[in-house]
């Protein structure tokens, strides 16, 4: 039988439940505002361009600045929130949409040409209605071949292949070029047409790509950071199709540079936009305050080049981290590997950005406004879903930004990234509370996650099955572990190995009415922003990161801040400093508590200088 490269494989966004709670109140949030969008709102410019009547009015910001991929996105979102959910508002108002942009396309040759960032989203659309919403292969792929056929016509080969979004790119409408293949490869999977395959092969990126089998830290000049990203889920596919072990290695190398060198600790990643700066330091410079660093070294060495090629420095209405985008690339970027290797160590940046990040953010208000940066900054930031930029040549706002489309596609994977299998096994990966129905030698299993994790510190299991039957419950150990965790089964100690970052397994015969503990002992630990600033830190607990409502710099032993940060008794998550580490106010305290609950514009301080007692 024919290796396909798969070890392990998702649920497809099915037979999977969120339990009522924290996650799923933020899905069925989201849900609520995106269904109640106007349909002729969303496809005013489309209708327009097409020739049709356009009732309504048009939305404001990017998606109402021309016929705009979000729409895709959108599409995509609720054909998947309905195949996890069975909801079927979500399937009609997909199907309508659908229909009504596809007579448009019939009428407009100007809707099928598009810049590479659309393309792939369109295609992406198309597969996904072929895959969960019930249209026929031969219908979509009639779409898909209008599609190549213009993409092959219209877009520029002769741009450079550096990856530098400057006007090489933006004149010609080329940006985000290397993420093409990931869909191209796909619909060449779907279709077995070799064109897609070739059209696939052209748009690769080794120039960037190669530079992750080396092994060797990354800075070698500023790109944009969730495309640089999301870059790797084309060669997930190109892994796929060619069975070439390169791509896996260079997926892995990039998994490992990222999470080593270029991420903060919400996991988040890419301050104004931007990767793999030439500067070790540019984390922790992107973190400091103008104030300050201009009484104590030169502006200068805050400066960098940003994904544009342009010089830049902190900009506010920037911030850290892109956090729906980022999130949405992340969380495809890991489960690409998590199925190629079944490794667990690969579930572990997802977490960090399910809990820190997409899990943080606040609802998308009415007009398009979502909260489209995550601020870090040592002076402190503040969760806000208006964007302050506007476009001063056209006007135009940041409103229904690129985050609106990725967002609900977010939350889709909350369904898709807990539980993987195989023939034998089943993994859960990520803890959410949440149950999964599975078939093994003819024996239907539930299993049940019926723990408040992260609101506790355990994870507890039911499992049920109409017949007793043998398989292994694998459970990811999180890496940030700090002392063993402990598994019991039916309350009962065992003595199953549950080392960081591998699988806790437990191969039995199962009976019915099984229950699973594994105590995941939440510790407090500092993480340096990285290693030309070590001072400067975030505090955490477990998984999730902790913030301050004061500008503080701390003194005291900061690989052992258990010694002088203390619980808060009767308040969850929530600690308090000794006195005495206050610097240089040593009657005064400060206490932290967990980022992701932080409401609304309300201050917080994630980043703080930590010094050792004793030092200046």
């Amino acid at each position: 039988m024919k290796d396909n490269g798969i070890r392990v494989q998702p649920f497809h966004y099915k037979n999977v439940e969120l339990a009522e709670g924290f996650w799923k109140a933020q899905v069925d949030e989201a849900i609520r505002f995106y269904l109640s969008i106007s349909n002729d709102s969303l496809l005013y410019r489309f209708r327009e361009i097409a020739g049709f009547d356009a009732p309504g009015v048009p939305l404001q910001g990017w998606y109402g600045s021309g016929p705009s991929a979000n729409l895709g996105q959108f599409i995509t979102a609720f054909v998947k929130l309905y195949t996890a959910t069975g909801d079927e508002r979500l399937k009609e108002k997909a199907l309508y949409l659908s229909e009504e942009l596809l007579r448009c396309w019939d009428t407009s040759d100007r809707l099928l040409e598009n810049s590479p960032y659309s393309f792939e989203k369109w295609l992406a659309m198309l597969m996904d209605l072929h895959e969960y919403a019930g249209f026929s292969k031969d219908r979509i792929a009639s779409y898909m071949d209008q599609l190549l056929a213009q993409a092959e016509k219209k877009m520029n080969r002769n741009i450079l292949r550096d990856g530098i979004q400057n006007e090489n790119l933006t004149d010609n409408r080329m940006g985000e070029w290397y993420t093409m293949s990931e869909q191209l490869y796909r619909a060449y999977q779907l279709t077995g047409n070799e064109r897609y395959k070739r059209f696939a092969e052209e748009w690769e990126y080794p120039f960037y790509w190669d530079k992750f089998l080396t092994g060797e830290p990354q800075y070698f000049g500023g790109r944009h950071a969730y495309s640089h990203v999301n870059t790797f889920s084309s060669a997930a596919r190109a892994y796929l199709v060619k069975r070439d072990n390169r791509y896996l290695d260079i997926m892995k190398g990039a998994y490992d540079e990222l999470m080593a060198h270029h991420t903060y600790a919400t996991g988040g990643y890419g301050p104004s936009e931007t990767l793999f700066v030439d500067n070790p330091g540019y984390l922790g410079n992107s973190l400091e305050s103008l104030f300050v660093s201009e009484h104590e070294k030169n502006i200068e060495e805050l400066m960098f080049h940003a994904f544009d090629g342009t010089k830049k420095i902190r900009d506010d209405a920037m911030a850290q981290c892109e956090v729906s985008c980022c999130t949405w690339a992340v969380f495809k970027m890991c489960s690409y590997l998590l199925q190629f290797t079944g490794e667990a160590r690969f579930a572990d940046w997802a977490e960090r950005m399910l809990i820190n990040s997409v899990g943080a953010l606040p609802p998308v208000k009415p007009g398009g406004h979502i909260l489209y940066y995550e601020s870090y900054y040592q002076n402190g930031g503040y969760k806000s879903v208006y964007d302050r930029r506007i476009w001063p040549h056209s006007g135009v706002t940041f409103a229904w930004v690129c985050c609106t489309g990725t967002f609900p596609q977010d939350l889709a994977e909350y369904y898709n990234m807990l539980y993987y299998h195989d023939a034998e096994s089943l993994m859960v990966t990520q803890y959410l509370p949440s149950k999964v129905e599975w078939q093994k030698e003819g024996a239907k299993i539930t299993v049940t996650n019926f723990s408040e994790y992260p609101f506790e510190e355990r994870v507890k299991f039911s499992v049920h099955t109409d017949n007793p039957v043998r398989f292994s419950l694998k459970l990811r150990v999180p890496s940030w572990l700090k002392r063993p965790a402990s598994i019991l089964i039916n309350g009962a100690h065992t003595d199953i190995q549950a080392k960081p970052n591998e699988w806790a397994v437990i191969e039995r015969d199962w009976a019915d009415g099984d229950i699973v503990t594994m105590e995941l002992p939440f510790d407090l630990y500092f993480r340096p922003v990285d290693a030309e600033h070590p001072h400067l830190m975030a505090l955490l607990c477990g998984p999730i990161v902790l913030v301050t409502d004061e500008i503080v710099r701390l003194t005291g032993d900061w690989l052992h801040p258990e010694e002088w940060i203390k619980p808060v008794e009767g308040k969850w998550m929530t600690f308090i400093t000794d006195k005495g580490h206050v610097d240089p106010y040593q009657h005064l305290t400060r206490t932290f508590y967990p980022y992701f609950t932080v409401g609304e514009m309300e201050w917080y301080f994630m980043y703080n200088l930590v010094i050792p007692k004793g030092q200046g």
